[in-house]
């Protein structure tokens, strides 16, 4: 919370109003065998904080007995440190200094019977949101009628949008 007011950053809410106890992250999702090659992020929060869940594929529930993917490791390259997923029931949590740990997930193998799968949920503050949100306290959608730097993840946008689908 200290850093994200550091960062002088806007809370999440519809017109984007600065709040004190407002908190601007990037939700992130992995799922079915999910694998990435070594990395350090250089995010504008040095934390992230992330949730690996078990979950049946057919439904998305909750998983917590005789899960059969294997594999899939987390490692912190730097440490020579690795979280196994494997011959544990439930949700595993963790948080780590991410522009100081240099990590990967592994690839996974899954039984191809087996409805089992691993989604991942990642928080943390990317820069691109930091200039996002700087482009917001500046007005510069607001000035720009021609919506230039408008993208695929500008709120109003998709608020605006979503609000006259429902008036047709």
């Amino acid at each position: 919370k200290k850093q994200h007011n550091a960062l002088k950053a806007l809370g999440l809410e519809p017109n984007f109003k600065e709040d004190p106890e407002g908190f601007t992250c990037h939700l992130s999702f992995t799922i079915s065998n999910f694998s990435n090659k070594p990395q350090k992020n250089n995010d504008a929060s040095p934390f992230t904080f992330f949730m690996w869940i078990p979950i049946k594929q057919t439904t998305g529930n909750f998983f917590e007995e005789n899960f059969e993917v294997k594999g899939g490791e987390f490692v912190f390259l730097d440490d020579s440190r690795v979280i196994k997923f494997s011959g544990f029931n439930g949700i595993l949590e963790c948080a780590w200094k991410v522009t100081a740990y240099s990590h990967l997930t592994l690839p996974s193998n899954t039984p191809s019977i087996s409805l089992h799968t691993c989604m991942g949920l990642s928080c943390q503050f990317p820069k691109k949101t930091q200039v996002a949100l700087e482009k917001i306290k500046q007005n510069v959608y607001a000035k720009d009628p021609d919506k230039r730097h408008w993208g695929i993840r500008d709120i109003n946008k998709i608020i605006s949008d979503s609000s006259s689908d429902k008036q047709k």
